[in-house]
């Protein structure tokens, strides 16, 4: 079987009264031109194929649908990654998932609870994070959520978080008698 842009497919798949030689000429010409428009059409395609997109045109992608947090100083790699993370932003715009995915690339150890997790009115959240962010931060992020979330949600409020330290205290006790010390009761409180 002959593909779309194989040379000499159009003139063998005509009827056999019609393969003449102007037909063959015909024929050559057209899977040549017809090749030319395949091999064009394949570098149209971009959104659906990024990772065979020229790196020199990631800034122009990223303009285009306006990435968060891309810089043009980033690898090639770097730059990829935030831009296949922008378009999974963007196809998730307005749920849950998109504000998830948001946190996770903005902040560390943050969690989305959504209204029915802690008693809240519909279509309400809040969002629970380990540290306190920066100033510039907290615009980036306001700016980013106002982006990915529904109209209709409403943030109640962002809690802080202090990571607890789960590592075990070791207490004792010292007492001096005389020139000699002893310690007594050593226990591991958790």
């Amino acid at each position: 079987m002959y593909q779309f842009d194989d040379i000499g497919s159009t003139f063998l798949s005509l009827p056999p009264n019609l393969q003449g030689t102007e037909s063959e000429c015909f024929g050559y010409a057209l899977d040549r031109q017809l090749k030319k428009f395949h091999e064009l059409a394949n570098r149209v395609t971009v959104w659906s194929d990024l990772d065979n997109v020229n790196p020199k045109y990631y800034d122009n992608l990223a303009m285009t649908i306006r990435a968060p947090y891309y810089k043009s100083e980033y690898t090639d790699e770097q730059k990829l990654a935030l831009i296949k993370s922008a378009l999974r932003t963007r196809r998730f715009a307005g749920t849950k998932k998109a504000i998830e995915e948001l946190l996770q690339h903005t902040f560390e150890d943050s969690e989305f609870i959504s209204w029915q997790d802690y008693g809240g009115e519909p279509y309400h959240f809040k969002i629970v994070l380990s540290d306190e962010p920066t100033e510039e931060g907290k615009k980036l992020f306001n700016t980013m959520l106002k982006r990915v979330k529904a109209a209709r949600s409403i943030i109640d409020e962002v809690e802080i978080n202090k990571k607890k330290i789960n590592a075990p205290i070791y207490i004792g006790i010292g007492l001096q008698r005389e020139r000699c010390l002893i310690i007594d009761n050593k226990q591991i409180i958790d």
